[in-house]
């Protein structure tokens, strides 16, 4: 069966994708118009899709819903994305991160580093996240 998603569309779709035990995925990203595109598209592969727009925001998310990956903007407005990162793990979350943009996390701890799995361009997004599941055991 396929679906044919416009963007107005995408909670609606949303709601046909969530299954228990699909990976959930965090997006946190300022743009409101890529946030939305890489839900769209992470549903399409059928993870669980949760959104924020800012880092605190984020750290709610991370704390309430305890996603496995994280998609961060490297370029994340008010918290620096190495100030999220290193929020997570201090929440105790053991979520794989993927950043998107060019600038890299030298600030995040050694620690927080560790979790990192990539800055990924979307062409490579779903693989990248497929194997950071695959080494957190998820299958």
């Amino acid at each position: 069966m396929a679906i044919v998603v416009g963007t107005g569309d995408i909670l609606a779709y949303a709601s046909l994708l969530e299954r228990p035990g699909s990976p959930t995925v965090l997006i946190i990203d300022a743009d409101a118009e890529r946030r939305r595109f890489l839900q769209g598209l992470l549903l399409s592969w059928q993870y669980q899709v949760i959104t924020a727009y800012d880092g605190y925001s984020g750290l709610r998310r991370i704390m309430n819903d305890r996603p496995e990956i994280l998609v961060v903007d490297a370029d994340l407005q008010g918290w620096s994305p190495s100030t999220v990162i290193d929020g997570a793990l201090r929440l105790g979350s053991r979520a794989m991160v993927v950043t998107l943009g060019k600038k890299t996390l030298s600030k995040a701890s050694r620690v927080s580093r560790h979790r990192l799995v990539g800055r990924e361009v979307l062409d490579h997004l779903r693989l990248v996240i497929t194997g950071a599941l695959e080494e957190m055991g998820h299958r």
